[in-house]
């Protein structure tokens, strides 16, 4: 019956013997995928059958026309939880010159928790243009760092940092390295790594955000750094190192808010001088009287506030 020439006959002769694991019914099976009537009925059946089905579709994915193997994928995306390693045989479907096929593995491999093939996804993600296929990608890395950063493990929690450290080097990925750089302390250097590479982002929002979370480590290294940002050329990164060079309370950093007092730019005077507001030294005044008459309206207004503070 499975050789039947009658179509009808053949596809419920398959269904039944496939449900008893019948390796001939499985491999015709895979001919009516295409047809939604039957394709939830079929998906059970090879699920049920994983041992058998798995050689069946994997041999059947090189073989078939690309709409058949759309559907292959998509049937091989059920078994991510007991099988892994099959995101290594999809991913390689996103070189596929067929868009359709591209978006279907994509969409696959958002349900797998495979680490082996992030270099591959992260390759792709550097020149993909489908939003499709780029919002599937970055779910898919999203999904594999939240399932690392769930199982608090150190070998886990070493393979995130090392994946957020890849991810960084992809400015489009900076949304989703900000949600989970946050989960790790930032004494580990790798984390402080991360964020400095993220303060030379081209958003200025990311900029901040790293700055900000990076000012939290008080050490000598951070100080450093934070001391060659002061001299950056870009305004933005200069007006946000001077609004939080207060924490670090040191000569080091006096001096760099007393240069920053006397900067070209209206708007980093005004932030250094803020920061100088907040510490109250009586060692700034000299540098604080100069700005009484400076050009700015709030550069006077703050400078006479600091001063009114001392008399």
């Amino acid at each position: 019956m499975l050789e039947s020439e009658n179509i009808i006959v053949r596809r419920q002769s398959a269904i039944v013997l496939g449900k008893l694991g019948d390796e001939k019914a499985l491999e015709i099976l895979v001919e009516f995928l295409k047809d939604q009537r039957y394709e939830s009925t079929i998906a059970d059946i090879f699920y049920k059958q994983e041992g058998k089905s798995l050689k069946i579709l994997l041999k059947a994915l090189h073989e078939s026309d690309d709409e058949t193997k759309k559907k292959i994928i998509m049937r091989l995306s059920g078994f991510s939880f007991t099988q892994p390693w099959l995101a290594k045989e999809i991913v390689r479907f996103l070189e596929s010159n067929n868009k359709d096929l591209r978006i279907t593995a994509s969409e696959s491999l958002k349900t797998f928790a495979n680490f082996e093939i992030v270099d591959e996804v992260l390759e792709i993600l550097k020149e993909e243009k489908e939003w499709k296929i780029k919002y599937n990608l970055e779910s898919f890395l999203e999904n594999l760092l939240n399932n690392l950063c769930l199982k608090k493990m150190r070998q886990n929690e070493e393979k995130a940092l090392e994946l957020l450290e890849k991810m960084v080097e992809n400015q489009s990925l900076s949304r989703i390295v900000f949600n989970f750089v946050s989960e790790f302390e930032i004494s580990n250097p790798k984390v402080a790594s991360i964020l400095e590479k993220l303060i030379l982002d081209e958003q200025f929002y990311n900029r901040a955000k790293a700055i900000d979370i990076l000012s939290e480590k008080r050490d000598e290294r951070t100080l450093e750094f934070f001391l060659e940002l002061a001299k950056s050329e870009d305004i933005s990164i200069r007006r946000k190192v001077a609004s939080i060079l207060w924490k670090y309370r040191c000569e080091k950093s006096y001096l760099a808010l007393e240069e920053l007092l006397q900067d070209g730019r209206s708007e980093i005077r005004l932030f250094a001088l803020k920061s100088v507001s907040i510490l109250r030294e009586p060692r700034f005044r000299k540098s604080v009287e100069r700005l009484l008459n400076d050009r700015s309206d709030k550069v006077r207004k703050e400078a006479r506030e600091f001063l009114r503070y001392f008399g």
